[in-house]
């Protein structure tokens, strides 16, 4: 399996008869594989998104702290 040309993963499918898959058996195990991939990019962009997100709400927080610091420091 592969995604913009970098390979995420392989799907092995054995038998021990001789010329146990057909054609069919190969678009089956290609969609599933193609399904399977398109799934892997969405878990990715999420997980991108919710790292991206949390940096953001750390930024924030750290800037709010440091105003409330530098307020309380100017009062006293």
């Amino acid at each position: 399996m592969s995604s913009y040309g970098e390979i995420i993963g392989v799907i092995n499918v054995e038998s021990c008869e001789d010329n146990a898959f057909n054609q069919y058996d190969a678009r089956l195990i290609e969609t599933l594989a193609n399904h399977s991939v398109a799934a892997l990019r969405r878990i990715n962009e999420n997980d991108r998104r919710t790292r991206y997100e949390d940096k953001r709400i750390q930024f924030v927080n750290d800037n709010v702290t440091l105003q409330a610091h530098h307020l309380t420091a100017t009062e006293t």
